[in-house]
């Protein structure tokens, strides 16, 4: 849990920001909550944060991963497409965003527990972003061990290790949008 909360929020004791939390990088709002929007108009948010990041890098990478809260997934996984009920939003979201089109691979759309309420006004916040090591980094040492001691029947072993920090590579990649 340490290590989720580090990548997601950071560690203000130590004054280190998150994924979720990084400093200058592209922010809008959403025309209206996901709740009271349409499928096109929640297809089109979309679109707007990948388009968003997609521009502020120069045109040269389309993010392929989007974090959203839990209460916009499940709606996302509800929500039908057509009235023959064939397939959900989330479904179809995932072959048929920009993501899709320019990189090849289906938009990797996944629910965020640390994204609920963090955006302004403690509404929903989107991130949009590209999980591999040239863009975004979180380094930390692997888990060392000492020695096993001997307690009677019982054997204790102890670990430790070290957290690092999100290291946005290339901040121009990554795009937030709130009020989902």
């Amino acid at each position: 849990m340490d290590t989720e909360e580090q990548v997601y929020v950071g560690d203000t004791a130590m004054n280190v920001k998150g994924l979720l939390k990084l400093a200058n990088i592209k922010t809008n709002n959403a025309a209206k909550t996901w709740s009271q929007s349409t499928a096109d108009e929640i297809r089109d948010s979309i679109n707007k944060i990948l388009s968003d990041a997609w521009a502020a890098s120069a045109y040269s990478m389309v993010p392929m991963d989007l974090l959203i809260p839990p209460e916009q997934f499940a709606l996302l996984s509800t929500i039908l497409v057509s009235s023959a009920g064939n397939q959900s939003l989330l479904t179809y979201l995932k072959t048929n965003t920009i993501d899709y089109h320019q990189n090849g691979i289906p938009l990797n759309i996944r629910a965020a527990k640390w994204l609920k309420g963090r955006g302004v006004g403690n509404k929903g916040r989107m991130v949009a972003y590209t999980n591999e090591k040239q863009y975004v980094r979180f380094s930390m040492v692997p888990l060392q061990s000492i020695p096993i001691q001997y307690h009677g029947l019982y054997q204790l072993t102890t670990y430790y290790g070290r957290l690092g920090a999100v290291e946005p590579v290339y901040r121009e990649t990554l795009a937030y949008c709130d009020g989902i």
